[in-house]
Formats: structure tokens, sequence, C-alpha cells
């Protein structure tokens, strides 16, 4: 919850700033929306997963494939994230 809380209180940030960001080149901005995706999923299933293990257990399994999915969705921003970073250099 509190990564959830940091990453917007880092996208309040942004938008307070004076100067323009551009988001497709900074590499903070896709970090932080990949973690803010992962932890708003995480954090309600892993609320709920004892429940749903004794109650509806065929709901939980499949939920963890959807916590998975958001998951590679997390590491590809975080890899889209660190190719921002790279300077290539014509020549």
């Amino acid at each position: 919850t509190i990564t959830a809380l940091l990453a917007l209180t880092y996208f309040y940030q942004v938008l307070q700033l004076e100067e323009i960001v551009v988001l497709r080149y900074n590499s903070e901005f896709w970090i932080a929306i990949g973690m803010f995706i992962f932890y708003t999923c995480q954090v309600p299933y892993f609320g709920v997963l004892n429940f749903l293990i004794k109650n509806y257990q065929p709901l939980a399994e499949r939920l963890i494939s959807v916590l998975q999915v958001v998951a590679s969705i997390m590491y590809l921003l975080f890899t889209y994230a660190f190719l921002c970073r790279i300077n290539t250099k014509k020549f």
C-alpha cells in the first residue's frame, strides 16, 4: 500500500512541475506506473486470499494467473524504463 501511495505522490509531483516533462523518455515515470499497477492489483488480492482459498478455491487459482500477468506488465514497464536510459550516439 505504501508503494502505491508513493507512486501516486510521484505522479502528483510530476503534475505540479513548472517545466514540461516528456514522459515518454522519463524512466522514473515508467517505473512508478509499473509499481502502481502491480501493487494496486496485489494488495486487494492478498487481502482476501485466505477467504478465497477457504470458500472459492478455483477463483483464487484463476486470479493468481491474473496477478502473474500484471507482474509481467510491471516488469515490461521496468524494461522500457531502463531502455529509456540508454543513450545512442548518431555519427
